[in-house]
């Protein structure tokens, strides 16, 4: 092997070694998204099942309140109607 071939053959081990230390950096890195993108999708459903249970409980008290409503304005009608016994006397 003459001198120029063997600066040659360490010049390509050194950048597969290279290559190789980069390629074990970035999947360590991706390692660690990974784990921080699982926890915020976590924390994302639960914040979503929150408000789910929020609006749930609204809609519920609306369709309740939707109920009461012929019974307000039944006592609305008959307020209305009842005659004004203070005037009278």
């Amino acid at each position: 092997m003459t001198d120029w071939q063997l600066k040659f053959l360490i010049l390509v081990f050194l950048v597969v070694l290279i290559t190789v230390g980069f390629a074990i950096l970035i999947w360590q890195q991706t390692k660690k998204v990974e784990k921080k993108a699982l926890l915020a999708k976590q924390k994302q459903k639960n914040h979503e099942q929150k408000i789910k249970k929020k609006l749930w409980s609204e809609l519920q008290a609306l369709k309740e309140a939707e109920k009461a409503m012929p019974e307000l304005e039944q006592l609305e009608q008959e307020m209305a109607v009842e005659p004004n016994i203070e005037n009278e006397e």
